[in-house]
């Protein structure tokens, strides 16, 4: 028991020396109030504002606006009013606008690397069935040296053959993981082993020389089916599918739509025959003369909960108005979903984007693409 109070008695002893050395020094505990005590305060001068020519002329040289010249005024804070004041005279008879921000916008960027072991590493900055579409399209136009054998895109590759060097390929595309738009290629050969020979680099060079630099189509984004594609018209639209049906949706002015759908129609090769307005179908004829019936219908996409806080209606949901059209036959069965979207394909690339030019007629050469790069801009449902 004694042995216990005197080591009690030790400890309190011990905490109480400690706390008094560390009281006896400046670095522990001291008394702040006496900081500024042992150290002098300075203070900064005042910011100097520079006199102005008003209150001083002799100040050189002197920055004096011009004077306000006629059309040169703006009454109205508007982008597209300064826009047009800053554009040389006659740029829009000359130059397409539209054109040219949608050309800028999709120009296909890569990167050609090698890694530690001398394989060519294509990187194409676009969504993987975009880059599929780009890739097999630049095997497909090769020299006569390199053919296209097999495209196998369960395993995400394609398979050519070298006639100088007598040997088959695969050439591999992979997803870049957490990277929304990016995609890599590399080749390997048939025991699916690197590829690091001068041949072998050469063939993924050729392929990112027939890449680099291209413009996204319209055709290809509607092939992909990846995302809306914006029109200059005042809508948007996409080919949608799941398992159970194919869709052509629209998001936009109703009559434009509909306008634009007709001219689209007759332009895939297909017969517009009549509307049945009451059932809000079209009935159309393709080349074959097999009859379809295209059925147009509203439906309401609803995002991600809270997506829109002021929406208590719909449980804080957003909404988006869309026109959806589906594939039918003549006895009003709905179609398979792989032959209604072949259908809605053919129709989606026709789709107009732009405005026709002077002579009425929409140039085929501008139908490129303004694809929104959100995930919530995508149909999902």
């Amino acid at each position: 028991m004694e042995f216990r109070k005197l080591r009690s008695a030790s400890v309190v002893a011990a905490a109480l020396i400690s706390l008094v050395g560390c009281s006896s020094t400046s670095s522990f505990f001291r008394n702040r109030d006496f900081d500024y005590a042992r150290d002098s305060v300075t203070q900064n001068k005042p910011l100097e504002i520079p006199k102005s020519i008003s209150s001083d002329p002799t100040i050189t040289p002197k920055l004096v606006m011009p004077d306000e010249k006629a059309g040169m005024a703006f009454t109205k804070p508007e982008y597209q009013q300064s826009q047009q004041a800053l554009l040389p005279p006659g740029y829009e008879d000359t130059y397409n606008i539209a054109y040219l921000q949608q050309n800028q916008l999709h120009i296909v960027d890569t990167k050609l690397d090698f890694d530690h072991d001398n394989q060519a590493k294509l990187t194409i900055y676009e969504p993987y069935e975009i880059s599929w579409l780009l890739v097999q399209k630049a095997l497909e136009n090769q020299k006569e040296d390199i053919k296209l054998r097999q495209i196998d895109k369960e395993n995400g590759r394609f398979v050519i053959s070298d006639k100088a060097v007598k040997q088959s390929y695969y050439v591999f595309l992979a997803h870049v993981s957490n990277a929304f738009r990016k995609t890599e290629v590399s080749l390997f050969d048939m025991n699916e082993k690197p590829v690091t020979s001068k041949n072998g680099n050469k063939v993924i060079e050729n392929i990112n020389n027939r890449i680099k630099g291209k413009t996204v189509t319209q055709s290809m984004l509607v092939s992909s089916g990846f995302g809306f594609i914006s029109s200059s018209l005042g809508f948007k639209f996409q080919v949608y599918s799941n398992k159970k049906v194919a869709s052509l949706v629209f998001v936009g002015d109703q009559k434009t739509i509909e306008k634009a759908l007709k001219q689209a129609i007759e332009k895939a090769g297909f017969t517009y025959l009549a509307y049945d307005e009451k059932n809000k179908t079209i009935l159309v004829k393709d080349k074959q003369n097999h009859s379809y019936l295209l059925y147009l219908y509203d439906y309401t996409q609803n995002g991600a909960l809270f997506s829109d806080m002021s929406n208590w209606r719909n449980f804080f949901r957003e909404e988006q108005k869309q026109l959806r059209v589906s594939v039918f036959d003549t006895k009003q069965k709905l179609l398979p979903v792989k032959k209604g979207r072949d259908i809605l394909v053919m129709i989606g690339k026709a789709i107009p984007i732009t405005k026709p030019d002077d002579n009425g007629k929409s140039d085929q050469s501008m139908q490129q693409i303004n694809v929104s790069k959100t995930n919530t801009d995508k149909t999902d449902g």
